[in-house]
């Protein structure tokens, strides 16, 4: 039999291993660092230990475990091997099922139509030789096309637009420049848009947008802009949008836009719009919502129905 000794030398060792075991667990938990990166598509948080799949900008997947990080950089353990990525490389991110911190995180895809809300312009640009095919109502017609990283151009072309302002097709052309960004997650974007009208008229929108968030998950933008060439209608602008990630592939949006015209004291014409943009793939994104506006020749009150497609 065991003496008393003998007991209690036991329940010490014993105490001693679970000691050990919890310190153990405890520094493997504080190991566990957290950290983000300034991703192509916005900023992504990680921990170290995270199993995840990278997709690149040549569109090639990556998977590993990650081993360290900065808002630079990514390195991954692949094996026996560890592959060290730039986060400007870096296109999306999905979280496998052995990732304990963000395995119950929404596995969200970047949003192709990133560039606008429902109607207006967004601080977003395209990255350098992305491209993007905009739709309204069938009938208007945008392309855009990223520069470089903070450069874009875009031309459109209306095929029945308002009964107002034109009787035949609107040709539109315009440019953004992001000023500044910080990390992804504010923005200073300016843009300028310029309209012809099949009439002969033309008028130029410019533009100074500000945004705050994720463009591709909850962001919030506010800008001023000026309207200017439509003698009577020349105004300035006032708008803003919220933009709400529901989940993978479903997404909030409201805007509004006010205008007062240089020859008035108060709000001339408003505009406000609601809806949700669905995600049928990671380069394809569908809008439905609704429109009120002060002035129905210049936006009808109907239905939006527009589409976006994104490529490189």
């Amino acid at each position: 039999m065991i003496g008393m000794r003998g007991m209690m030398a036991i329940c010490v060792m014993w105490a001693g291993m679970a000691t050990a075991q919890s310190d153990s667990v405890m520094n493997h938990t504080k190991e566990k660092k957290e950290f983000v990166i300034d991703a192509v598509t916005g900023r992504v948080r990680f921990l170290i230990g995270d199993s995840i799949v990278v997709e690149t900008v040549n569109h090639t997947f990556i998977s590993g475990e990650i081993t360290e990080g900065t808002p630079g950089y990514l390195s991954l353990k692949i094996g026996k091997n560890i592959v060290t990525l730039n986060a400007d490389t870096i296109i999306g991110v999905e979280f496998t099922e052995s990732a304990t911190y963000n395995s119950r995180r929404p596995r969200w895809q970047p949003d192709p139509a990133n560039r606008r809300t429902l109607f207006l312009p967004t601080a977003q640009t395209l990255g350098r030789y992305e491209k993007a095919y905009e739709n309204y109502y069938v009938f208007f017609n945008n392309f855009r096309w990223g520069v470089n990283q903070n450069f874009e151009l875009n031309a459109g072309v209306s095929l029945f637009p308002s009964r107002k302002l034109a009787k035949g097709q609107v040709f539109t052309a315009g440019v953004r420049n992001k000023l500044y960004d910080e990390n992804g997650s504010v923005r200073v974007t300016a843009g300028a848009q310029g309209f012809r009208l099949s009439t002969g008229k033309s008028f130029t929108f410019i533009y100074l947008m500000t945004a705050i968030g994720n463009p591709n998950g909850t962001c919030v933008n506010v800008g001023i802009g000026n309207v200017f060439g439509l003698e009577e209608r020349d105004a300035y602008s006032l708008s803003g949008s919220i933009q709400v990630r529901l989940n993978e592939r479903i997404k909030l949006m409201t805007e509004a836009m006010v205008f007062k015209k240089q020859s008035q004291k108060k709000i001339s014409e408003h505009l406000i719009m609601g809806g949700l943009r669905y995600y049928v793939g990671k380069n394809i994104a569908v809008d439905a919502g609704f429109v009120n506006s002060s002035d129905s020749d210049i936006f009808p009150k109907i239905p939006v129905v527009s589409f976006a497609y994104a490529w490189k």
